[in-house]
């Protein structure tokens, strides 16, 4: 039997209603059903579901307003021993990190370096389901270098 494991998050403003968290879940089950992904008592794993759901009620992230610091991910996959780009690049924002660490740390950040590759590693501490087993390349350079110019002006 093989497992799939879903992660759900929402952002929601005012009290959180279990309702609507638990239809959620249904619908899944429903459309995991459906496509023949359940075997077995399908409703006992719904019931289940409805026990386990849980609002924790935390505070939302907080918003930054103004210039923003983005690093790009790139991952690669091992070919002949060569680092080659492969799917799954995004963008990511460490203007947090950049704010704590200083204008004269952040400027000597270099891509593709150990010091870019410490704000993903950061990043995936805060986020595990952004994880890559394999080379990649992080570029962030750029986008430090406009921050600062940003505040400057």
């Amino acid at each position: 039997m093989k497992r799939a494991t879903l992660t759900l998050t929402i952002d929601y403003e005012g009290n959180p209603d279990n309702a609507l968290i638990k239809n959620l879940l249904h619908g899944v089950a429903d459309l995991a059903a459906g496509n023949g992904m359940f075997t077995g008592d399908t409703e006992h794993t719904i019931n289940s579901w409805d026990a386990k759901v849980d609002i924790s009620g935390g505070e939302p992230e907080e918003e930054t307003t103004g210039p923003r610091v983005l690093a790009h991910f790139q991952p690669q996959a091992w070919i002949n021993d060569n680092a080659i780009d492969i799917d799954g690049a995004y963008e990511f924002d460490v203007t947090k990190q950049i704010q704590q660490m200083g204008r004269e740390a952040a400027l000597e950040i270099q891509d593709g370096d150990y010091s870019s590759d410490d704000l993903w590693h950061v990043h995936c501490d805060q986020h595990p389901g952004e994880h890559h087993d394999g080379p990649f390349r992080v570029t962030v350079q750029d986008s430090i270098r406009d921050y600062f110019e940003a505040l400057d002006a």
